[in-house]
C-alpha cells in the first residue's frame, strides 16, 4: 500500500511540471439536462472523458477525445417503481483555441457522433421484462476549459445530440460542468 502510494505520489509530481504543455487530459463532469428534451427530467451520475490533443495549428489545437455520460430516473407509480436508465458514448473530433492574451481560458468546439442505450426496468409484483434501446446520431459540442493551475482545470460545455433509429428521432441536450486533470 505505501509503494503504491509513493508511486503515485511520484508520478504526480512529474506530471506537474510537464502539464502545462500536455496533450492529454481526463474529465469528471455533472451532467445536465437542459430544455426540453427526453433527459431532461433524469438527473445526472457522472461524466467522464478523456482527450488528446493531436496537431497544433496555429492557434487551435486538433485532438480526439470520448466521453461516456450516465444519467438515471427512478419513479414510483402505485406499487410499480420504474428505473429509466441512460448511457452516451460520445467520440469526437475537437479544436480548443489558444488565445495567449489570455492563457488560462481555452475554449473548444467538437462534433463526433453519439451512441444513446436506453434501458427501462420494472419492478413490481407482475415485473415486466427490460426494455433497453440504442440510437445513434450527430453531437456537436462547445464549451470552455479555465486553468486553475498548470495541472487542473475547471470546464463547462454544452452538448447538442440528434439520436435517430428508423422513424424515431430523439434531441438530447446536456449541459456539462467539471474539473479535468491535464497529464
Amino acid at each position: 500500500m505505501k509503494k503504491q502510494l509513493l508511486f503515485t505520489v511520484t508520478v504526480l509530481f512529474m506530471t506537474i511540471g510537464f502539464a502545462q504543455d500536455s496533450k492529454t487530459s481526463i474529465t469528471l463532469a455533472y451532467p445536465i439536462g437542459v430544455g426540453d428534451n427526453s433527459v431532461a427530467s433524469y438527473p445526472g451520475v457522472a461524466d467522464i472523458g478523456v482527450q488528446y490533443r493531436m496537431v497544433e495549428a496555429g492557434p487551435v489545437h486538433i485532438g480526439i477525445s470520448a466521453n461516456a455520460a450516465y444519467l438515471s430516473r427512478t419513479t414510483t407509480l402505485g406499487t410499480a417503481t420504474i428505473k429509466d436508465k441512460v448511457l452516451l458514448l460520445q467520440p469526437k473530433i475537437f479544436g480548443e483555441l489558444n488565445i495567449l492574451s489570455i492563457e488560462k481560458l481555452k475554449p473548444f468546439l467538437g462534433v463526433g457522433y453519439t451512441i444513446g442505450n436506453f434501458t427501462t426496468t420494472y419492478e413490481s409484483s407482475n415485473s415486466q421484462p427490460d426494455i433497453k434501446n440504442s440510437y445513434g446520431g450527430l453531437n456537436l459540442n462547445l464549451g470552455v476549459a479555465y486553468a486553475i493551475t498548470d495541472l487542473w482545470f475547471l470546464h463547462a460545455q454544452y452538448d447538442y445530440t440528434k439520436l435517430s433509429k428508423g422513424t424515431f428521432t430523439n434531441t438530447i441536450t446536456l449541459l456539462k460542468l467539471g474539473i479535468g486533470l491535464r497529464f
